[in-house]
């Protein structure tokens, strides 16, 4: 017997299935990163909308990310295309990282 399953049920399940396993939560790291990003994007004078100019996204797209009420992240395309714009390294935008003791 070939199971028979709609897109909308499937879809449901992915994203039950992502939330209980943890896949769409931020970490301290994509944290980090969109506040960083938020805080040069200020620094240089961009918008959330100036944003959306250069990353073909809407504005609700930027809130998002920035909100802690939401899951959205920005993707590495996003970041590099961020970098570029901000004429900065796409390093700026993490935490230092602490070398291991030999």
């Amino acid at each position: 017997m070939i199971l028979s399953i709609t897109k909308r049920k499937y879809k449901t399940f992915l994203l039950i299935y992502h939330v209980f396993t943890g896949c769409f939560m931020k970490t301290d790291i994509d944290k980090f990163v969109i506040n960083r990003i938020r805080e040069m994007r200020k620094e240089k004078g961009f918008s959330q909308r100036g944003m959306t100019e250069f990353l073909h996204c809407s504005v609700g797209f930027i809130g998002q990310v920035e909100s802690p009420n939401y899951e959205t992240k920005y993707s590495v395309y996003q970041i590099y295309q961020i970098a570029k714009e901000f004429e900065c390294s796409i390093a700026d935008f993490f935490p230092p990282t602490i070398p291991e003791n030999p």
